[in-house]
């Protein structure tokens, strides 16, 4: 005779509100292995780096984990993303001074050239949505001066300084 003994059984939305715990109830993640080019100086969408999740829970929490690597085609460059729920910037730092409010930073100092130079970068966030509504979460991604900006590859004309890396958004709903 078989016997399974577990010391609890979790359903699959996750826990009730007010339970200890916190899991992972789903994952949704875009992998791509393209890059992407922009020279606008006003935030655009990064074509195809979001992902869309439908939380079963209004009191579950969506954490949002992101990697990529980005570079400019000129030295002294300056080039920002940022984190979106739907329409609403959600994840960016404050308006102090003329600093750019953004998620991740890639800028490229003076004297860099955009052949030796390039960004792995990581963010994340945990995002607190309260809805049971498909959310669509992207990045944006903005060029402020000079050049040519790359996201998902080094910026390198030359292939073999050039280099590329897949780039990841991924959100799993956890438990409130």
């Amino acid at each position: 005779m078989s016997q399974l003994k577990v010391d609890s059984i979790v359903p699959s939305g996750g826990l009730p509100a007010g339970a200890s715990g916190g899991g992972i109830i789903q994952v949704v993640t875009r992998e791509l292995t393209t890059y992407f080019t922009t020279t606008s100086t006003s935030y655009v969408d990064w074509t195809d780096m979001n992902v869309t999740i439908t939380p079963r829970s209004s009191s579950n929490k969506i954490f949002i984990m992101t990697t990529f690597c980005c570079g400019n085609s000129a030295t002294n460059s300056f080039q920002y993303a940022r984190l979106l729920r739907n329409t609403t910037v959600i994840a960016q730092g404050d308006s102090a001074g003329t600093a750019q409010r953004c998620w991740i930073d890639c800028a490229q100092g003076a004297g860099n050239t955009h052949e030796t130079i390039q960004y792995s970068k990581a963010g994340i966030y945990l995002d607190s949505p309260a809805t049971t509504s498909a959310i669509t979460y992207k990045i944006q991604v903005i060029r402020t001066v000079n050049g040519t900006s790359y996201w998902g590859r080094t910026s390198s004309i030359a292939d073999e300084n050039r280099s590329s890396t897949p780039s990841i958004l991924t959100v799993m709903e956890v438990s409130g």
